[in-house]
Parts: structure tokens; C-alpha cells; sequence
């Protein structure tokens, strides 16, 4: 029985949705507080984000479809083989009302959307919101008077199904082109806001005046479609972001020279070093380096200056 409000796949546009959830990409990087964002991992960032931005396809599950059956009136005064004379009835006979359970996963708000592949028309169909569990029903209902051949009512029901099969099936390769990019758009976003913060940093490190703290934060507008489960972020650090030590290049091409001049000291009176094991020897730098470079503190060397003072 043909019902307008039962159509699916046709209140809204796929594309012009998932195009407005891809730009909400930048405003959930930017809500993050600055602490808590510097503090995180670039790769934790992008999968939380991806967690709530990520679209779950709809997947039907025809093999374990249910049907019930009930017998109903049907009003047959739009059928002119039935009522020739157009009587504005309605005109009811003895039918037969299937009603076609299958269940679904995803996103049920896909259930509405047009892909850009479609149709000029659409299946029929009541869905039912997922459970706890995350799965979902869609009815679908056949009605047809009792004299007539029961056959059509599989016929009826294959031609909604293929019609469903083809919408799916068009949706599921918008949503896998969205859900494949996301990643690198967040990687994107993230760095976009690494890189202003960096140059809000500098305004303050030339200003030498303290920024004055806002009350509140960034408001997110809610997405129509999102996932469920969301993983969430670490905690920002008690006493806020503070950025990994470092040295200016300059600094570090003079403690490489000062460790070579050091080395060619062993080398040129090995008899004053050759008593002493590679850890000796590497404090003796340790302590050469820290009486010339008062101004950088340094601890033993390690990483890639030790390894070089191996060489």
C-alpha cells in the first residue's frame, strides 16, 4: 500500500549533509582546550575526532528477516478495476496485511537521505529506531485484497527489497569516500591550530603581557549524524602544556664541535684517557660541555650525541 510518509531515502541530500559534517571537522579540534590539545599526541586527536565524526554505513540483514500476518479491510475505491464508476467511497474488502521485519545497522538517520545515484522511485518502509545493542529494524508492509494471487506478495516484497538493495548500495560508497578522507581533513585541522596557536604565542612572548583569561568556551552546534561510541581524550595536564626542552641549531652545532675537540684531546694523549672506560670518558665531556656552555643545561649525553661521540 503505497503511503508517502513510509518513503525512504528522499527528506534529504547525502551529499550536501556529509559535506556540512566534514566541516564541523575544524570546530571540534578547535573546542578542545589548549592545555588538554598541545598535550595530546597528533594520531589520539585524530581518533577521537574520527570516533565522533565517523558515519556507520547501513548494513540490512535479509537472512534473518521475520514476517507476521494479519487479516484487514482494505479500501480498494482507488482502484479503477475495482471501482469503474469512481465512487469517492471508501470502499472496503477482506485483505491480507504482511508485514516484514528486517533488522539493520548504522546510522538510521541514512534511512532518509538521497546518495547521488537515485531513482525516480523510492521504497517504502517504517524504521525502527537501533536498540542498546545497536540494531535496528525496518518494516516493510505488504497489503493486498484476499482474492488476489498470493504470489504478488513476494513479488511485492523482492521489488521494495531491490529498490532498498540499490539506495544502499549507493549511500555505502558516499559514506566510505567521507569516512576514508576524515582522517587526513582532522590531520589537517590540527596543524591548522598547532600553527596559530604557535603564532598567538609569539604575539604574547613580544608583547610580554599576559592574556586575559575568557570565561566559557567554544560552543559546537550538534550533528545530525554521529557515532555512538566516542573515545575520549586524556585528561589536559594539571599544571598545564609545557613543551619538550630544546636547543637553537646554533647551540647544538657548537656542543658537536666542542665534543670533537674533546675526542681529538683523547686522541692526541692517550695515555692520560686510556685508563678511563667510554662512561668516563663521557662524563669528562659531560663536564667539559657544562663549564663552556654555561647557558645550556645539559645532563649526560644521550641519543643522537652520544651516539655521535661513539663515532
Amino acid at each position: 500500500m503505497y503511503r508517502r510518509d513510509n518513503l525512504l531515502f528522499c527528506e534529504g541530500d547525502l551529499d550536501h549533509t556529509l559535506r556540512n559534517h566534514n566541516g564541523q571537522i575544524a570546530a571540534k579540534v578547535d573546542v578542545i582546550p589548549k592545555d588538554q590539545f598541545l598535550a595530546i599526541p597528533e594520531e589520539d586527536l585524530v581518533e577521537h575526532i574520527y570516533s565522533e565524526i565517523y558515519v556507520e554505513p547501513l548494513t540490512l540483514y535479509e537472512d534473518s528477516m521475520e514476517m507476521e500476518q494479519h487479516e484487514v479491510k482494505i479500501d480498494v475505491s482507488g482502484n479503477p478495476l475495482r471501482n469503474p464508476f469512481r465512487d469517492p467511497g471508501p470502499i472496503y474488502v477482506s485483505g491480507i496485511k504482511v508485514v516484514v521485519s528486517i533488522p539493520y545497522s548504522g546510522d538510521p538517520m541514512l534511512w532518509k537521505l538521497r546518495p547521488n545515484q537515485w531513482r525516480s522511485v523510492f521504497p517504502q518502509g517504517i524504521v525502527r529506531q537501533p536498540n542498546h545493542q545497536g540494531l535496528g529494524y525496518l518494516d516493510i508492509i505488504i497489503e493486498q485484497p484476499t482474492d488476489e494471487p498470493t504470489e504478488r506478495i513476494k513479488q511485492n516484497l523482492e521489488s521494495e527489497l531491490e529498490k532498498i538493495r540499490f539506495y544502499l548500495e549507493a549511500q555505502k560508497r558516499q559514506v566510505e569516500q567521507f569516512n576514508a578522507a576524515a582522517p587526513e581533513n582532522i590531520r589537517k585541522a590540527i596543524r591548522t591550530r598547532k600553527e596559530r596557536l604557535k603564532t598567538h604565542d609569539g604575539i604574547v612572548d613580544l608583547l610580554g603581557i599576559p592574556l586575559k583569561r575568557r570565561s566559557g568556551a567554544p560552543v559546537v552546534s550538534h550533528i545530525p549524524i554521529k557515532r555512538k561510541l566516542v573515545k575520549p581524550l586524556p585528561p589536559p595536564p594539571k599544571c598545564g602544556f609545557k613543551p619538550e626542552p630544546g636547543i637553537s641549531d646554533q647551540d647544538y652545532e657548537h656542543i658537536l664541535s666542542v665534543i670533537r675537540h674533546v675526542g681529538r684531546t683523547f686522541e692526541a694523549t692517550p695515555g692520560t684517557y686510556t685508563v678511563h672506560n667510554e662512561e668516563e670518558l663521557r662524563d669528562i665531556i659531560s663536564l667539559t660541555l657544562m663549564v663552556i656552555m654555561r647557558d645550556v643545561p645539559l645532563e649526560r649525553p644521550s641519543g643522537d650525541v652520544g651516539r655521535r661521540i661513539s663515532e
